[in-house]
């Protein structure tokens, strides 16, 4: 009887292994040609969409690729950011996104497919992480139509054709997972996989873009406070808590030199230049009603809150107010409602008194949120309403589709305005200067980099010639033959990081008044020198709280492991 009882079961696995595995292959299927479909425009004219700021993330990537390429894992200094004075953009910038580009850069020489490449894997992995969040909630096909919509949602090609914000792509595939992994904390009995699931999604978040992984901590916190007033329960704050610190531990690498650092560049920059001011990019106001691409984000919006509303008043007319339904399907709809309402004017007394909000620069970024809000939403109402499925699928599908094609098409229009010549992105490093990462000793940068010449170092003072045998982006080598005691000038902005070696030993750098360039002595002679851009003791700390954060996840993950095959070997 047991005999016969265990093939049953072990066939039953088997059986289900393959259903899976079948599964994942229609769907992944699926998934990869509504990727295609989102980025046709860029395979048909072979090219990248010219738009807001893709010239500044083609120029990041291509800049992060050299410097792994001159023997950085961790590439923090963008050599020829600002006319070749240099940058330490990768400092305050997520790195995820451009490690994505360098790795496919391995094995594709053209610069160009590999962003593209880049492109299309975030669409496909959105999609499918999107699946995965919603599968156990709705089902196979509601999923699958859930992770479409998400893939082709209006504001998620925006990012592309419109704002070209290449590392927000990537923010697409992190959030449904600490979605997922917050719901299996809230429903475990002992979550102690979705713990680590969290840490890792959600470390993965800030690593791929800031901006989003700070709303969404907003919301994270917002809920567990709601949980804790209303619900009194104690295991999901703790474990939720829990894992965005981890979280924020595992990114430590990442994230403490953006909170100590800020004060050596020109971050200010960010919230006070006319682009970036908060109070003049608020959606449904009437001072941005003639822009164009205010004009699509109108009435992407517009679609996106008609079809929601649609779809809750069909749940909300099905169950009675203060029913257990009612109430998991307004807890559903809050997040998308309060990201909803953060975009418009109404919410600008928030913006102002809660920290960091003026930072986020653009209100409709929060539209990111509403997005990922409203496909979760409609997973839980295709589980819950028991009208025609088919009637809920066309009614969503149908206007996304008609506005995220005309989106596509639109593209396709213009593509005269498409970056055409993309194999040197250096040639348009004019176009991609950061303000707000200049160092602060560049009292006037502007200047500085217009009348910086080809010259990487010069002669200040005295009588000498350098010569430069090396010249990589975070490391620089040569000779300096002084006929008298003489002063040195390096084109490169100086920041907290690089050091000099005259001879093999550590020599003081100076820096230039106003322009903030580098500057050295060397005495008569012949000298060897190194300038190396390294670790500062407080990088070093961060990288040691990141692996101790991640080796604390990965012992956990193994004693989680060994438990419970202990658990399942003794109940046998």
């Amino acid at each position: 009887m047991h005999a016969t009882t265990f093939i049953k079961f072990e066939h039953s696995n088997i059986h289900n292994s393959n259903n899976y595995f079948v599964e994942f292959i229609v769907v992944s299927l699926c998934l990869c040609l509504t990727a295609s479909y989102c980025i046709m425009p860029l395979i048909i004219h072979q090219s990248l969409p010219y738009s807001h700021d893709m010239l500044f993330h083609v120029f990041q990537a291509d800049q992060f690729s050299r410097g792994i390429a001159g023997g950085s894992l961790y590439p923090r200094w963008m050599a020829d950011a600002n006319e070749g004075l240099g940058s330490p953009t990768f400092i305050f910038y997520s790195p995820f996104s451009y490690y994505i580009v360098a790795i496919i850069h391995l094995v594709v020489p053209s610069f160009r497919e590999s962003m593209t490449i880049a492109i299309w894997f975030s669409f496909f992995l959105s999609g499918l992480t999107m699946y995965a969040a919603v599968r156990k909630t709705c089902g196979k096909d509601a999923s699958l139509l859930c992770a479409i919509i998400y893939q082709i949602l209006p504001f998620h090609l925006l990012d592309l054709y419109a704002r070209g914000t290449f590392a927000e792509l990537y923010a697409y595939v992190w959030g449904p997972l600490v979605l997922l992994s917050l719901l299996q904390i809230h429903h475990a009995k002992k979550p102690f996989w979705p713990l680590i699931g969290l840490s890792a999604s959600f470390s993965g978040l800030i690593l791929t873009h800031l901006v989003t992984g700070y709303m969404l901590t907003c919301a994270i916190g917002l809920y567990i406070v709601y949980v804790l007033i209303t619900q009194k329960e104690r295991q999901f704050p703790l474990f939720s808590a829990l894992g965005v610190i981890i979280g924020f531990g595992i990114s430590s690498f990442y994230m403490i030199p953006v909170i100590f650092e800020r004060i050596y560049v020109h971050i200010d920059y960010i919230t006070k230049c006319t682009v970036c001011d908060y109070t003049k990019n608020f959606i449904f106001d009437l001072n941005n009603i003639s822009d164009r691409f205010y004009q699509w984000l109108h009435i992407s919006v517009t679609i996106e809150l008609t079809v929601f509303s649609l779809i809750a008043s069909k749940f909300f007319n099905k169950y009675e107010l203060n029913c257990q339904q009612s109430k998991q399907g307004l807890l559903c709809c809050a997040p998308f409602i309060l990201s909803f309402f953060l975009t418009t004017p109404i919410s600008a007394p928030i913006w102002l008194f809660i920290p960091g909000f003026p930072s986020l620069q653009f209100p409709w970024r929060w539209i990111l949120l509403m997005e990922l809000f409203f496909c979760t939403t409609i997973a839980s109402y295709f589980n819950r309403m028991q009208f025609s499925k088919y009637r809920v699928y066309l009614l969503t599908f149908i206007p996304l589709a008609i506005i995220s094609a005309t989106i596509i098409f639109k593209a396709s229009l213009f593509h005269k305005e498409l970056i055409t010549s993309l194999e040197n992105p250096i040639q348009n490093s004019k176009n991609t200067i950061a303000w707000e990462y200049v160092p602060i000793w560049a009292s006037a940068p502007r200047q500085t980099i217009m009348n910086s010449g080809k010259e990487k170092m010069g002669v200040i003072s005295g009588n000498a010639s350098v010569r430069i045998t090396e010249w990589h982006p975070e490391k620089r080598e040569g000779y300096v033959d002084a006929a008298t005691c003489s002063k040195i000038k390096v084109s490169t902005f100086y920041y907290p990081g690089w050091k000099l070696f005259v001879d093999g030993k550590e020599t003081s750098l100076n820096i230039q008044d106003r322009s903030g360039l580098m500057m050295f002595d060397v005495p008569q002679g012949k000298h060897e020198f190194v300038i190396v851009f390294t670790d500062t003791e407080l990088r070093r700390t961060a990288k040691i709280i990141s692996v101790i954060a991640l080796i604390m996840v990965m012992c956990f993950a193994i004693f989680v492991t060994l438990h419970s095959a202990i658990v399942r070997s003794l109940s046998k």
